[in-house]
């Protein structure tokens, strides 16, 4: 689904500090209790919900230093993976925002799960500023489609495709797949049957509507048997491409290797 469907009206729910991303056709007046995301050409609405625990610098301050400086290191490849997302065809740009993602997980000492996404809305154009840019995503919830997240600002809301890396990152327990992916690139090249036959990768089904629940189910299906790390790419078909990698530096070159070369 990508950036480009962050389009936000801003509208708080007034007795709870929850927030709502929805991915429906353009409407005069958005629901005052949602904040609204619009993909041309679906007419699916997906709630998804979203609930903010707290600011990234207090969080990452109760961390261990090797922690932190991990955590800035796969930022810093976060920024190279956004610069050549831009740079190639992988990706292109929709009405001015940023159509790709690209996020990571780590655990921290206490042994918590976090993984961390793009902000939903970034401008094409802008460069990629680490505090302003990324959320962390603490709890997913598949029951009831609900996030909880941490951002530097309250503006800030982890993007729309959330529930597609949660579905990534959580695949390797379902399926007792040997490694566990701690990285993903996502954008919106190789989306076809044709180029998934001839590169031999694996690809839905069905068209996807983005990061529906039905699109999640569908990425299961691939991945019960196309077991990571044997396979590293997987494609939504009608939609684009997801590359896990064991971190973003080898997620990088495998992008390099796998996308570029083939965009």
């Amino acid at each position: 689904m990508g950036q480009e469907t962050a389009t936000r009206e801003h509208s708080y729910q007034k007795e709870s500090k929850d927030k709502e991303h929805v991915v429906k056709p353009p409407q005069p007046k958005a629901p005052e209790t949602s904040e609204s995301a619009s993909r041309p050409g679906r007419s699916d609405t997906v709630l998804f919900r979203v609930h903010r625990t707290g600011d990234i610098t207090s969080f990452l301050e109760g961390l261990t230093e090797e922690c932190r400086e991990n955590y800035l290191q796969e930022l810093r490849h976060v920024r190279e993976a956004l610069d050549e997302l831009k740079e190639t065809e992988a990706s292109p740009a929709d009405k001015g925002l940023l159509s790709a993602n690209v996020s990571f997980r780590f655990v921290t000492p206490g042994n918590q799960e976090i993984f961390a996404v793009l902000r939903s809305g970034m401008k094409a154009d802008e460069d990629f500023n680490s505090k302003r840019d990324v959320c962390l995503v603490s709890k997913f919830d598949a029951k009831n489609w609900c996030a909880e997240y941490m951002s530097e600002g309250d503006e800030a809301m982890p993007t729309v495709d959330t529930p597609i890396h949660w579905a990534c990152y959580k695949s390797n327990l379902r399926y007792k797949w040997p490694e566990a992916p701690n990285a993903i690139i996502h954008g919106h090249a190789l989306h076809t049957e044709a180029l998934a036959s001839k590169l031999s990768l694996p690809i839905t089904a069905q068209p996807s509507k983005g990061a529906a629940p039905i699109d999640a189910q569908a990425l299961m299906g691939l991945f019960d048997a196309y077991p990571y790390p044997q396979h590293q790419v997987f494609i939504q078909r009608d939609h684009g491409f997801l590359l896990l990698a064991k971190d973003m530096k080898h997620a990088l070159e495998d992008f390099n290797k796998t996308i570029v070369a083939n965009v």
